[in-house]
């Protein structure tokens, strides 16, 4: 056995422990007009509506490596979506009295009070 498929099975064998740990009772399914997928437990494709062109792939490999990079990609979204989160309720104080802070609205707002120090 060549030494580049030893290590496409073993990248393969940990992609699926790490996966069917996240998803309990995940499997390799086939659909005659699509390909292969990775199912739920239930029978529902994994990758789901999000990404259409990764739901079926033309070999188990690629069907699990596709599964794996859309749960990276999803975990990437989740951390930036709660950083931008946090960023934006820190940054804007709806409830102090006027005055002691400035609006959101007002962060924008061009200053044409600006003096230019070289000239």
């Amino acid at each position: 056995m060549s030494l580049e498929r030893e290590i496409r099975r073993f990248k393969f064998r940990e992609i699926k422990r790490r996966l069917t740990r996240k998803y309990p009772g995940a499997t390799t399914a086939f659909n005659k007009s699509g390909g292969f997928y990775v199912q739920s437990d239930t029978g529902r494709n994994l990758i789901g509506q999000k990404y259409p062109d990764l739901a079926f792939s033309r070999d188990v490999y690629t069907a699990w490596k596709a599964l794996d990079t859309i749960v990276h990609w999803d975990n990437i979204e989740k951390r930036n979506n709660r950083g931008f989160r946090a960023d934006v309720e820190n940054n804007t104080v709806h409830s102090v009295p006027k005055g002691v802070t400035r609006e959101p609205y007002e962060y924008h707002v061009q200053n044409t009070n600006l003096i230019d120090e070289e000239n």
